[in-house]
């Protein structure tokens, strides 16, 4: 039972290895995980360049690419890289089948702003089991964390709640919520059903949509959803005693914020970097407990 792993990045390099650090460090349940890290618009250096081809040269993850504005078409690297990366997996998925290898994958884009913490994947392999051995909820795209990945809007509605059973956790318990609105994608969980649904719907006019823009990933996915199936609940939140996953661009900065709204990125760049150096010399453990009970960490 492999992961594999989408990881969009554009400068922010301390946040970059903690992100690549907490998967590897927090990880229990998985075999192998394959991180593919997609890197756009970034300042290249020969600093950055190394450190990638180190992680290449250790394993510690399997793909590295650089995009510019030209082979992005001038559209929001994360889309172009997310409908790649679906086609990638895509391919890797048919040909194991066509090989009849063992193909018991699960899938995760994660931004490079945010880290996962213990037992993160316990408890999102446990909801995924539970929706697939149960039948229900059959349009669901992706796993969500809340609140995270649930718009502060839409947290106090009322929708469709189960009690979960975590077979990797002691059958600890918890809640799993169905939802029909948000869905941040700084962090989607999915399995193999998932996936190939994703890679149907997502396609060049989604990113089209993302021309000359620094967001509209996310919503674009919820508009696309809605218009093939209707008011569904397409995602699904998983609310653990504690948090499982932090956004740390909600504490040091959000870099599409500062470019949508036409901040001044150089400037702003120079800001956030400095709040950067504060998490260098920290462990993936220390900064979990320093920003757990953060609100900012929260938001995406």
């Amino acid at each position: 039972m492999d992961l594999f792993v989408c990881l969009p990045t554009r400068d922010r390099i301390i946040l970059t290895q903690k992100t690549i650090d907490s998967l590897l460090s927090f990880s229990s349940v998985f075999k192998n995980i394959h991180i593919y890290v997609f890197d756009n618009l970034s300042c290249t250096n020969k600093e950055r360049i190394l450190y990638f081809y180190q992680l290449l040269e250790e394993g510690k993850i399997k793909y590295y690419s650089h995009d510019t504005s030209v082979s992005l078409t001038n559209c929001f690297g994360k889309s172009v890289i997310f409908e790649r990366w679906l086609n990638m997996m895509m391919n890797d998925y048919n040909i194991k089948q066509s090989k009849m290898l063992d193909n018991k994958n699960y899938y995760l884009l994660i931004d490079n702003d945010v880290i996962v913490g213990p037992n993160w994947d316990k408890y999102f392999l446990s909801a995924s089991e539970f929706i697939e051995t149960s039948g229900k909820e059959k349009l669901l795209y992706f796993f969500i964390q809340y609140p995270g990945g649930v718009p502060k809007i839409h947290r106090d509605k009322i929708f469709t709640k189960y009690i979960v059973q975590n077979k990797y956790l002691n059958n600890k318990n918890y809640e799993l919520t169905s939802y029909g609105s948000g869905g941040g994608s700084g962090f989607w969980f999915m399995n193999t059903k998932q996936l190939m649904m994703m890679n149907s719907l997502w396609n060049y006019r989604m990113i089209s949509d993302t021309h000359n823009q620094f967001k509209k990933h996310d919503t674009s996915t919820w508009f696309a959803i809605k218009k093939k199936h209707g008011a569904i609940k397409y995602t699904a939140a998983i609310k653990a005693e504690q948090p499982l996953v932090l956004h740390l661009g909600g504490v040091i900065g959000s870099i599409c914020n500062v470019l949508t709204s036409k901040q001044n990125y150089d400037e702003k760049r120079v800001v956030m970097n400095l709040k950067e150096e504060t998490l260098k010399n920290l462990s993936i453990l220390e900064i979990f407990e320093k920003y757990k009970n953060n609100e900012n960490a929260y938001n995406w």
